[in-house]
């Protein structure tokens, strides 16, 4: 039987005026899930710029049943070509981390038990501890949002955070 997934996502801009993060959750023609988290870097105007690009150009390349090295390296032209001759993108970039076809999983040697949780964050979530990040995973993306925003880090970089749920 094949395992099923369900997933959420949210983020929060932290202290910071302006949001870098992007993300997208969806669920491809063969019911997979596609889960992508952008954290754009080079400011207010390149980060969110960078981060929006890679997001989408992801999407639309395992959309499309390219793989995902294909997608990033979609990504990777969608942000140098949103850059090319913008001084005020000069130098955007942005990290990407991504989870599709998640029975893949399953067919290696480590096997998901059926409550399996995977979490897809930015960085600002590293304002938690291991620990407690772990003792959140169970709640709504909403409440480890929350508890990151309850550190009150004078500092806090933008939180985006994608929660995947094995659910058999």
């Amino acid at each position: 039987m094949a395992a099923r997934w369900r997933g959420e996502g949210g983020q929060h801009q932290g202290t910071r005026p302006y949001q870098e993060d992007s993300w997208a959750l969806k669920t491809l023609n063969d019911g997979a899930l596609l889960a992508v988290v952008a954290d754009g870097m080079g400011g207010h105007a390149g980060g969110s710029v960078a981060s929006r690009l890679v997001a989408e150009a992801m999407v639309k390349a395992v959309e499309q049943g390219r793989s995902l090295a294909d997608g990033l390296h979609a990504a990777n032209a969608a942000v140098q070509a949103g850059a090319a001759g913008k001084a005020d993108l000069a130098g955007m970039g942005s990290t990407v981390v991504v989870g599709q076809s998640l029975e893949l999983i399953d067919e290696g040697t480590r096997r998901l038990p059926p409550n399996a949780r995977l979490l897809l964050c930015s960085d600002g979530v590293l304002s938690l501890g291991d620990a407690d990040i772990v003792s959140q995973s169970a709640n709504p993306v909403s409440s480890l949002i929350s508890a990151v925003l309850a550190v009150r880090n004078p500092h806090q970089d933008n939180v985006t955070v994608i929660k995947l749920e094995r659910t058999s």
